[in-house]
C-alpha cells in the first residue's frame, strides 16, 4: 500500500511503516531483477537444463533481495514515528528472512552440480520459506490490519459520540509477546535440530511452534468474537 502523507516526498510504504524515503528508480530495479531471474529460471527448468545456469536467477533475485532489504533499512531509518509496533517488528523481520531460503536454495545448486544430495538442507529450504518467511508476515500483519478491519466495522459510526477502544485493545498484547517468542524459538530451535540432526531439538521447537500457534488462533478469536462496547 502506497499513498502520500504530508508533502510530496513522504510516502506510506509496504508493512504500513510511515516514511519519508522515497526512490520508485530503485523500487523498478527490484521488480526487474526478480521477473528477470523468474523467467530465466523458468525457460533453463523447461526447456535448457543447464545446472552452471541457475546461478544467473539465483543471483539476479538475491541481488532484489539486498536492494529491497536496503530499501526497507532506509525507510525505517528515515521514518517519521520512530516507535515501531511489535506487530510491524515480525513483519520486517520477514525481510532478513526471504535470505535465508535463498541461501540454501544457492548450496543446493552448488551440491547438485556435484551430484551430491542433502535432503536436510531440501527440508531447511522448505521450511525457511512457509515457516519463516510467509508465516512471519502471517503473524506480523493479522495484528496491524484485522484488528483496524474489526474496529472500523465496529466502532466506525460511534467515534466521535464517545470514548471508543484503540484498535490495539481488541487483541492481548501479553498473548502477543508470548506468541512471536515461541514462534522465533522454535524458528530457531527447529533449523538447529535439522542441520544437527538432533531429535530433541525437532521435539522442543515442535512444541514452541504449537504453542504459538495457540496463541495466535486464541487472540484472533478473541478478536472476532469482540462485543461492541457502548460509547
Amino acid at each position: 500500500m502506497v499513498s502520500f502523507v504530508g508533502n510530496r516526498r513522504s510516502r506510506l510504504i509496504p508493512l504500513f511503516l510511515i516514511s519519508k524515503y522515497h526512490n520508485e528508480k530503485r523500487l523498478w530495479q527490484i521488480y526487474g531483477l526478480v521477473n528477470i531471474g523468474l523467467i530465466i529460471f523458468l525457460i533453463n527448468f523447461l526447456y535448457l537444463k543447464i545446472g552452471w545456469l541457475y546461478f544467473f536467477p539465483v543471483a539476479a533475485i538475491f541481488t532484489s533481495l539486498l536492494m529491497f532489504g536496503l530499501y526497507c533499512y532506509l525507510a525505517y531509518q528515515d521514518r517519521l514515528r520512530k516507535k515501531v509496533d511489535d506487530q510491524l517488528k515480525i513483519s520486517l523481520l520477514s525481510v532478513l528472512m526471504m535470505f535465508l531460503p535463498l541461501s540454501c536454495l544457492l548450496v543446493i545448486i552448488v551440491l547438485l552440480l556435484f551430484s551430491i544430495d542433502d535432503p536436510g538442507l531440501i527440508l531447511t529450504y522448505g521450511f525457511c520459506i512457509f515457516f519463516g518467511w510467509i508465516t512471519a508476515i502471517i503473524l506480523g500483519m493479522t495484528f496491524k490490519t484485522l484488528p483496524f478491519i474489526l474496529w472500523n466495522k465496529t466502532y466506525h459510526s460511534k467515534a466521535g459520540f464517545g470514548k471508543t477502544p484503540n484498535p490495539r485493545e481488541l487483541f492481548n498484547n501479553r498473548i502477543f509477546k508470548l506468541m512471536a517468542v515461541a514462534y522465533l524459538s522454535g524458528f530457531i530451535l527447529f533449523i538447529s535440530g535439522i542441520v544437527l540432526t538432533n531429535e530433541l531439538l525437532l521435539k522442543i521447537a515442535a512444541l514452541l511452534l504449537m504453542i504459538s500457534a495457540i496463541s495466535y488462533n486464541g487472540n484472533v478469536f478473541k478478536m472476532v468474537m469482540h462485543k461492541p462496547k457502548k460509547v
